[in-house]
């Protein structure tokens, strides 16, 4: 009864008959993945990030005054969208960025 084996020589003997194609592989795989990211993908950016606007930092007993806070702190909220979504900020940010965006372009792409 014969047994199939391989000995480590003949594993050795194939990796070195296919060394060019063991190699080649994985770097033209990485040269192209690299040219592809390089020169064809758009690069994009996202940020998110959560603020919390509120004026007053005492703690108060009274319903009211609490309910008070949390509509002041709701009209900033407003007012700072707003500001974020201005034509004088979005226009800054442009000429500060080099971006290649026209300013409605950059108010589609932001969501306060």
């Amino acid at each position: 009864m014969e047994q199939d084996t391989i000995e480590l020589r003949e594993y050795w003997a194939i990796i070195r008959k296919r060394f060019v194609l063991i190699v080649s592989v994985p770097v033209l795989a990485a040269l192209v993945s690299g040219v592809l990211s390089f020169f064809v993908l758009q690069p994009t950016y996202q940020e998110g990030t959560t603020i919390l606007v509120n004026e007053n930092t005492q703690q108060s007993v009274n319903p009211n005054l609490q309910y008070q806070t949390i509509l002041t702190s709701q009209a900033l909220i407003n007012t700072y969208t707003s500001i974020i979504k201005s034509a004088t900020v979005e226009q800054s940010v442009i000429s500060q960025l080099n971006l290649p965006y026209t300013r409605i372009q950059l108010d589609g792409m932001i969501k306060v």
